[in-house]
């Protein structure tokens, strides 16, 4: 009996050491992007959500988004993510009510300047450009100690 606990308590801790691994190799991954990837930046928010779990692979995150009703296209091939669909995104995933503009027309165009408004955004808030890994980190950030200070 002491033996199959023994087992059961190392096979948990081994478990979650490998989650964690894979989470923080693809933290670092991000971080040294300088365009961060669509399917990164999916995970990212996915994950920080809690719709995928953090062992899950970019390309999971994809396919998840896909599953999502939120009317968000998802590439095909391997791209950047501009700031206005990294900005929808968030918007969906963490049901961030927007102003009157996203809520008669949403969309990246409008998300990115609610996410502006709201402060998550310290630079450029052009909708169209691109974020790097550490942006797109620091822009999650803000969102989640937001989202804390929500409840």
């Amino acid at each position: 009996m002491r033996r199959t606990i023994l087992l059961l308590v190392v096979l948990i801790v081994l478990g979650t050491t490998v989650g964690f691994a894979q989470s923080n190799a693809l933290i670092d991954q991000v971080l040294g992007q300088k365009k961060v990837g669509y399917s990164y930046a999916t995970y990212l928010v996915l994950s920080a959500a809690g719709i995928v779990k953090d062992t899950a692979t970019p390309e999971q995150a994809l396919e998840a988004l896909r599953q999502q009703n939120w009317g968000i296209s998802v590439p095909e091939a391997p791209t950047d993510i501009s700031l206005g669909k990294y900005a929808y995104l968030l918007m969906k995933a963490f049901d961030i009510p927007g102003g009157l503009m996203y809520r008669l027309i949403p969309g990246p165009r409008y998300a990115a300047r609610e996410i502006a408004y709201l402060g998550f955004v310290t630079e450029n808030p052009s909708p169209y450009r691109s974020l790097s890994g550490e942006e797109a980190l620091q822009i999650l950030h803000n969102v989640l100690a937001w989202k804390e200070g929500q409840k």
